[in-house]
């Protein structure tokens, strides 16, 4: 790994490369423009193992590049095939809050693995388990508030870089064994670079279209609501987890999943409620469950257009 590369190493790296492997570290931040702020950029490549880490802002949030722009452009300036975990995210942060240029070749190993299995879990660490025997290690990051910290970002950045690396090499292996998964996921990553320029440009909204949307959204919210809570035998609020452990828990007696690290308490989220309903196989747990998904769905409709 080389951490803080130059200008001119990092300009050696890009050009003897097809493929690039990138991840992003940020740390939220409700006082800038993205919400987040750029820890770090973590670059690989696909003819060799050797990633190269840049630095954007240390653990007092001070810059750490002399010339930003410089790096941007140059990366930006790379035309071959991109490849990220969750790029939507990645990418959009660096299109909005680096100002680069949107990337016409991307592969999202998210899109890849969710197009194989929707139902299983999608994130970096998860795949790197099933698709790879590198160690689990992103228990290892933490929140920079101390020099040594930054280093820690640093190289857990760098492991993500090798860990997407693997598992897309892994993930053609099973989707080219399926005519019909190569188009689904190119059909998938493809749509990536429109949805990225509505991102960042923003998208005209159709106000009566938006308004019969929430009212038909709220109508199903407020027809599966009736139907938990007969089921239930009392108006119970999904999205209280204190009701949900007093009526599973308490009332039921079913033994919890998992626990809060910080809470000590039962959690049950989506992942806990759905191993919940695989061993007691209640009908009411995939009710709450998609009721669950339906308020959150509605939610974010209550966007205010600009």
């Amino acid at each position: 790994t080389c951490f803080s590369p130059t200008l001119d190493q990092l300009s050696q790296f890009l050009s003897t490369a097809t493929t690039i492997f990138v991840y992003i570290e940020t740390r939220r931040n409700q006082e800038v423009f993205s919400g987040a702020v750029l820890d770090c950029i973590g670059i690989g490549r696909n003819n060799d193992d050797l990633v190269m880490v840049i630095p954007f802002y240390d653990y007092k949030g001070d810059l750490l590049l002399d010339n930003p722009i410089a790096y941007i452009n140059l990366l930006s300036s790379f035309k071959g095939l991109w490849v990220l975990h969750n790029a939507m995210f990645d990418l959009s942060i660096l299109c909005l809050f680096t100002g680069m240029r949107i990337p016409t070749h991307i592969y999202d190993t998210m899109v890849m693995h969710h197009r194989i299995a929707p139902e299983v879990e999608k994130s970096l660490g998860h795949l790197i388990g099933a698709y790879s025997e590198q160690p689990y290690h992103k228990h290892e990051l933490i929140i920079p508030h101390r020099a040594i910290a930054d280093e820690i970002v640093w190289k857990s950045n760098a492991k993500d870089v090798l860990g997407t690396k693997i598992i897309y090499y892994e993930l053609l292996k099973e989707i080219n064994k399926d005519i019909g998964l190569v188009c689904s996921v190119e059909v998938g990553c493809n749509a990536i670079v429109d949805y990225l320029e509505m991102t960042c440009t923003g998208l005209c909204v159709n106000k009566e279209g938006l308004e019969k949307a929430k009212k038909e959204l709220w109508a199903e919210v407020s027809r599966m609501t009736t139907v938990v809570n007969i089921l239930a035998g009392r108006d119970l609020n999904v999205n209280s987890a204190p009701q949900l452990r007093v009526f599973f828990h308490d009332d039921h007696g079913y033994k919890p999943v998992a626990y809060s690290l910080k809470t000590k308490l039962p959690k049950l989220g989506k992942k806990e409620l759905q191993l919940l309903a695989l061993i007691n196989r209640n009908p009411i747990i995939p009710l709450v469950i998609e009721l669950k998904k339906l308020r959150k769905s509605n939610s974010m409709l209550e966007f205010k257009p600009l």
